[in-house]
């Protein structure tokens, strides 16, 4: 039966899961789409079992991904997610540090690599495509992600909890902890707490913070605040500088993005930049 309307089902991880997988969504297109996706710290993995879709670094520095299914290392810069009519799949939100335990190998290692998010859990990807795709609906498919993470987990490396634990800090304040105070909480030196951060994370502490203010400031900037609130609340230094990290990381300056990206089918809620 042909879908007559695009969908966009949001779920939550089963039991156990919580802390390491953020969320689901479930996505299907009836028609061709683009939406802005701020970065949020997390690694997306998008299982498709539809048409293939485009993402495009808005900021002009990476090339351009098409595929069905796809897992990037964590964003520093807002994407463009070009939908084509019939593309669906189900995007799964994990912390760095458990996708650094589902592939096994540094975080670091991840930029210029081609990974299978399917691979990542044990299964080839034409079968969890299959599997996907035969489901009765969208609760049902992330009972089935539910199941293999928590399998694929079971058996994973562990992890530094220090590094989980700073992770969620900067996540929780919005990126508004200092580094030295993450390393204190931790035991660690701030070099260490570096060192293991990226190891685990593919990023410093110091760039998820910039990305997390980043999401701040872009959800009071929806609110309707004018800048200089949105700059002081969001922890930038001042108006410009949070300016230059906008269009650095953004592709244009906080004026320049049309309003209505920052409404119902941009940022609001296109394809929703996170869960919380």
């Amino acid at each position: 039966m042909a879908c007559t309307e695009s969908e966009l089902t949001v779920g939550r991880p089963g039991g156990g899961l919580r802390g390491r997988v953020v969320g689901y969504y479930g996505f299907r297109a009836s028609r061709r789409g683009c939406h802005l996706v701020v970065p949020d710290g997390l690694i997306w993995m998008v299982f498709g079992f539809g048409a293939p879709i485009r993402i495009a670094d808005a900021a002009g520095r990476e090339p351009a991904v098409e595929a069905v299914s796809l897992v990037r290392p964590v964003q520093l810069t807002a994407v463009e997610v070009r939908l084509p009519p019939l593309a669906q799949g189900v995007v799964a939100l994990v912390t760095p540090p458990t996708a650094h335990r589902l592939s096994g190998i540094p975080m670091t290692a991840w930029d210029g690599r081609e990974l299978e998010p399917a691979g990542l859990l044990g299964v080839p990807s034409a079968v969890l495509g299959g599997r996907l795709a035969r489901c009765g609906g969208w609760p049902e498919r992330f009972r089935l992600l539910d199941d293999l993470f928590r399998r694929r987990l079971h058996g994973g490396p562990p992890g530094h909890s220090q590094v989980d634990r700073a992770w969620h800090a900067l996540r929780r304040t919005g990126g508004r902890v200092p580094i030295e105070h993450l390393a204190a909480d931790t035991g660690w030196s701030r070099r260490y707490l570096e060192q293991r951060f990226a190891e685990e994370v593919g990023r410093s502490p110091k760039a998820i913070a910039q990305v997390l203010r980043l999401r701040t400031a872009v959800r009071r900037m929806a609110a309707g605040l004018p800048l200089a609130e949105v700059a002081a609340r969001a922890g930038f230094y001042d108006q410009s500088h949070f300016n230059r990290v906008f269009k650095a990381m953004m592709g244009c300056t906080p004026t320049g993005l049309p309003a209505r990206r920052l409404g119902r089918e941009g940022l609001g809620t296109g394809l929703r930049a996170g869960l919380g």
